[in-house]
């Protein structure tokens, strides 16, 4: 944001934001570093390096000792600086913004969010702004959290709009962690004003759409769950087939190991389905959460073993090599008009411990519950017809 430069010696001074500090603070701020440099007798230069390079463990008075002593001329001409860098990306509709934003979380640097956000002349409303979209893209790729953001719903109106949103985390993959980002218009387009937070007064007086994201927020806290699934499985109203071709089976369980490998929710959630239940799609999001766990600890890539097709269900065998030896995962599909679907709740294994059997109990327990009872007969008999052909040299 600065340079100096004369003779044996100069100044460079860079505006520094890490989305990590947020940790620590409410929000991640913007510092100033000044790196000085000079010549040595020799004719080269070296940087002086700052003592914040050095210093991992400020105490809060020394950190605010350090916003003290920072340039303000700077920090005021941060907003025109950052975007004479990087100019900003208005879109040419709220929706767009909405969808661009999301995206832009999962981009590997902050540079395409930052584009995204309503900086103005206020440098301070700017900086608050830059903290919380840095806050914002933080928890998406933070190896302890991995936040997925999952779009819950829209509105705009007159010049404005918001997104509710909710943050997906394995962790804790059934807690609501809802979010609200408001979007205004200018003439150049729409931008998030990511300065402005849930429960904020609308500039534009719109108490509508206010008045909308409270009862938005108010009915996602308990059914967001719902939203990530298609309509149920009809209890006991399971058809009699056509199951899933052996090819079907292969191609949609390649997919599905390959997304959760990767960790990505939103590729993997549209290949399940739930069954008809209260805890179904909080029971699928728990057992989705101890997956991309168990695959993530897969010391190379599973391998499909074997398929049994029966008229209803097709079950697909897997191997998963982890550094304790061995696990085999059985996936049973079902058809339905979007395309062969995972009920992942019934969370079934071939072999294994006590902890592993109790999980098949529970599992074909369920069904019983939930499904016909010829669908849970065929189940059974697939599922031991895979045990039966499980390799002896596991």
């Amino acid at each position: 944001v600065h340079t100096e430069s004369g003779g044996d010696s100069g100044l460079v001074s860079v505006a520094c934001l890490d989305p990590a500090d947020g940790e620590r603070r409410r929000l991640p701020r913007i510092r100033i570093l000044h790196l000085d440099m000079e010549k040595d007798r020799g004719g080269l230069w070296q940087v002086n390096l700052p003592l914040a390079f050095f210093n991992n463990e400020n105490t809060e008075d020394e950190d605010d000792l350090i916003v003290d002593t920072l340039d303000s001329e700077l920090l005021e001409a941060f907003p025109a600086n950052l975007r004479a860098k990087h100019p900003a990306d208005p879109q040419p509709d709220a929706r767009a913004a909405f969808d661009a934003t999301l995206a832009a979380m999962r981009a590997p640097d902050l540079i395409p969010l930052l584009s995204l956000v309503e900086i103005g002349a206020d440098s301070a409303a700017a900086m608050r702004a830059c903290g919380r979209a840095a806050q914002s893209w933080w928890p998406v790729h933070d190896q302890t959290a991995m936040r997925h953001p999952v779009p819950l719903g829209f509105r705009e109106e007159d010049g404005a709009a918001i997104g509710i949103v909710q943050f997906l985390t394995l962790n804790e993959p059934d807690r609501a962690r809802l979010r609200i980002f408001h979007f205004r218009k200018s003439d150049e387009g729409w931008l998030w004003q990511a300065d402005r937070i849930t429960g904020d007064d609308d500039e534009a007086g719109n108490s509508d759409l206010r008045k909308w994201a409270a009862e938005e927020m108010d009915r996602w806290k308990n059914g967001w769950q719902e939203t990530l699934f298609p309509k149920p499985l009809p209890a006991r109203k399971l058809s009699a087939g056509p199951a899933p071709t052996t090819k079907e089976a292969r191609e949609n369980t390649a997919t599905w190991l390959h997304s959760v490998r990767d960790g990505n929710f939103l590729a993997a959630l549209p290949l399940l389905i739930r069954l008809d239940d209260p805890t179904s799609a909080s029971n699928a999001l728990v057992n989705l959460s101890a997956e991309v766990k168990s695959v993530g600890l897969a010391q190379r890539d599973p391998l499909i073993v074997e398929v049994a097709e029966g008229k209803i269900w097709t079950l697909v065998l897997v191997r998963i090599d982890q550094e304790s030896g061995p696990i085999f995962p059985v996936y049973p599909l079902l058809s339905t008009p979007d395309g062969p679907k995972i009920p992942l709740e019934l969370d079934l294994f071939a072999g294994g411990n006590r902890g592993r059997e109790f999980l098949n109990t529970s599992s074909f327990e369920r069904a019983e519950r939930l499904i016909s009872p010829e669908a849970v007969k065929e189940l059974h008999s697939l599922y031991e017809q895979l045990v039966r052909e499980l390799p002896e040299d596991r």
